[in-house]
């Protein structure tokens, strides 16, 4: 079988360099640094962008993946701006050979031809097969470009899902046994340790003890990455209301955060971290927890490299019912099957790098940034990523990344829609989230249906992918 495919998949190659021997005719040499040379010596030269904070967890990747491969130098280039980035890549054609991309963030790019499809890869080699690769399904689903595609456009490289950071000196301090809110953790503990860490804060006499653990009155009990796909779907699903209805076939439908369960989802999420002060609608950028200024944080990576050595803390799995789950990953460009390297496209060195990423050595290699969660199920309980924050007799609660017991959602609703309104629709849904968080009062059924009807106003001419359009 995989012999036939292969035979299929050369034929489309050679007519694919066809196609790109008339279709790139007259273009100039590529800006040093971006899609770069093949070869350097001996070696050939895969170059890869990502974001700068990928690059600490990269790194060692690198290191590892050039230990087991001789062969190959890979180059990192880095940027900040991922739209920036690869609207820039789009313009000028001046690709990597491998980018860093996103579930939520890489259709536009992946339907409009610029990555290469994995898939094809994979039915051409013996060594690896996605079905029994061990990556979460539920991963697996986020690198489809649209409800109505099956490729495979990047490989994950760890699992995105929210979890509590606790301040375990700040609970304490409040009077909480951590030991046993650990054991009776649900929604209704968590909505507790917020207001009695409310009141505690409101009270504190801020004792220089206080000010070393930043138990102080301008602490807030919650920070809440809302902003976060992750985070913001689960607490909007969990509280009873929808972004989309997927099983609709009109826009009217579709468009479900319009509808009276939702708007009472958002009114909810509004009143409850908002409104009541358990929130600082002003931070938004993951600080006050790494400031000691908050004694719980919705997380959804472990971060623990980012977190100061004075600050006790453990986690705990998310309160809500469900759970959004997503993660970033890595796609091969166009340009790497373009270039070649002692008679082997460069795309297959990245192919290589690829599967390397979702290796148990990988994963390990990767995790050794204290940053991420493994992708692979094989390392669910195990691993470097299980040593996180370990020191001398202290152990965290690494299970509650993978032990959630309530109901994990994709972040492919938007995939409802043509690839490249992807960005789109996610900027107009993380607009609904912004403006609850920065809602100044007044009638909010009524403010709200205002805004998710000009939001609707924009999104109603957006086209819906394959079946649904």
């Amino acid at each position: 079988m995989k012999l036939c495919k292969r035979l299929t998949n050369f034929a489309c190659c050679v007519a694919a360099a066809i196609f790109c021997a008339f279709a790139l005719s007259g273009c100039g040499l590529l800006p040093a640094g971006s899609g770069g040379g093949a070869g350097n010596g001996d070696k050939a030269v895969i170059t890869v962008a990502m974001l700068s904070s990928e690059k600490k967890s990269f790194e060692r990747l690198e290191k590892a993946f050039e230990e087991t491969h001789s062969d190959v130098d890979v180059r990192i280039n880095v940027y900040t701006s991922y739209e920036t980035a690869m609207t820039n890549y789009v313009r000028n054609d001046n690709w990597a050979d491998i980018v860093w991309t996103a579930g939520d963030q890489h259709a536009g790019y992946s339907g409009a031809g610029h990555f290469l499809n994995l898939k094809d890869f994979d039915e051409a080699d013996d060594t690896f097969d996605f079905a029994t690769s061990g990556i979460y399904p539920v991963l697996l689903e986020s690198t489809h470009h649209s409800f109505d595609d099956d490729g495979y456009w990047f490989m994950p490289r760890d699992y995105n899902i929210p979890i509590i950071f606790v301040n375990k000196s700040h609970l304490s301090r409040a009077g909480i046994d951590y030991e046993e809110l650990k054991a009776n953790w649900n929604y209704e503990k968590f909505l507790q340790t917020c207001n009695a860490l409310k009141s505690a804060y409101a009270t504190s006499t801020e004792t220089d003890e206080d000010v070393r653990i930043g138990f102080l009155r301008s602490a807030f009990p919650l920070e809440l990455d809302a902003v976060k796909m992750s985070n913001f779907t689960g607490i909007l699903k969990s509280f009873g209301g929808e972004m989309f209805d997927t099983s609709a076939s009109d826009m009217e439908a579709i468009c479900a955060y319009r509808s009276a369960e939702s708007v009472s989802a958002y009114k909810r999420f509004y009143q409850t971290f908002y409104e009541s002060g358990l929130v600082d609608p002003s931070d938004t950028n993951s600080s006050l927890f790494n400031k000691k200024m908050a004694g719980m944080w919705l997380a959804v990576r472990p971060e623990v490299a980012n977190i100061p050595a004075s600050v006790d803390y453990d986690f705990l799995p998310s309160p809500f019912e469900v759970s959004g789950v997503g993660c970033g990953g890595y796609a091969i460009t166009k340009r790497a099957a373009e270039k070649e390297f002692k008679g082997k496209k460069i795309s297959e060195y990245c192919w290589e790098l690829l599967k390397f990423i979702v290796s148990e050595a990988g994963q390990n290699a990767l995790s050794e940034s204290g940053l991420l969660v493994p992708a692979i199920s094989q390392l669910k309980n195990s691993g470097v990523w299980t040593t996180y924050g370990n020191t001398g007799s202290v152990t965290r609660n690494h299970t509650a990344f993978t032990d959630f017991g309530g109901d994990i959602v994709g972040l492919n609703d938007s995939k409802l829609f043509a690839p490249a309104y992807n960005i789109s629709v996610d900027k107009e849904l993380v607009s609904l989230v912004t403006y609850c968080i920065q809602y100044g009062g007044g009638n909010f059924e009524t403010d709200f249906a205002a805004k998710a009807n000009e939001v609707f106003g924009r999104m109603k001419n957006y086209k819906l992918a394959g079946a649904n359009a």
